[in-house]
């Protein structure tokens, strides 16, 4: 499966622009997305059948074509079972770190009032993959698991996460309804900053503060 290829950061990357942006910002909604772009990508550029798995179900971008569902999905156990393979993505809770009081990218911009500063995010995320057998089930969450954990490098330095790597395959479980389809869950970790800027005149003032007290204490010394 050495074969198999991977869809660019830079591609995906460029279907979360907004307002023509040229930044990805990342957040734990982001994040998910770029789970299901790298699964989208990787399934719709690798055929099943050339990577040595035996069915033939594929995966088209067109919903009225495609053999494999995919989908961010949080209550997928509620919706109501469809014949076809499907896979769903959910993130779990989002760890937040806050750096300390003052504690930043880089010095303050003064000159125009401008802060850098950020929150490390660690978040879970899980993907769900659901075959109609027990046989196919285990070859599909095989198939899902190839870009997660072979390229694991490749998505970390596009997007400059901190952590990206699969920790878990979980066992099969069968679904209530239908009786014979079975889920198999995907976990993975992932780690991120999130940063912003801080614009406003109380930097200004601030910085006014201080000039006032050195020009103060400036004088005070001269007159000694």
């Amino acid at each position: 499966m050495s074969d198999a290829t991977y869809r660019t950061g830079a591609d995906i990357a460029f279907v979360e622009k907004q307002n023509k942006s040229p930044f990805l910002c990342l957040n734990a909604w982001t994040m998910q997305n770029i789970v299901y772009e790298i699964i989208a990508g990787y399934m719709a550029a690798n055929d099943p059948e050339t990577l040595g798995f035996s069915f033939k179900q594929k995966y088209d971008p067109d919903i009225t074509k495609t053999s494999i569902f995919l989908d961010i999905a949080y209550n997928w156990q509620q919706a109501k079972s469809d014949k076809r393979p499907a896979i769903f993505i959910q993130r779990g809770d989002v760890n937040l770190t806050t750096p300390t009081i003052g504690q930043t990218f880089s010095d303050p911009n003064i000159k125009e009032s401008e802060e850098d500063r950020f929150t490390l995010n660690q978040m879970e995320v899980k993907v769900s993959v659901i075959g109609t057998n027990l046989g196919f089930a285990e070859q599909l969450a095989e198939y899902v698991k190839q870009p997660l954990i072979s390229f694991a490098k490749e998505v970390r330095r596009d997007f400059n996460l901190r952590r990206f790597r699969l920790v878990s395959l979980g066992s099969p479980k069968n679904i209530v309804d239908p009786q014979d389809h079975f889920v198999i869950e995907l976990v993975l970790q992932t780690a991120f900053d999130e940063g912003w800027t801080v614009k406003g005149e109380h930097l200004k003032l601030k910085t006014i503060s201080k000039q006032i007290f050195d020009q103060v204490t400036k004088r005070l010394l001269i007159e000694q």
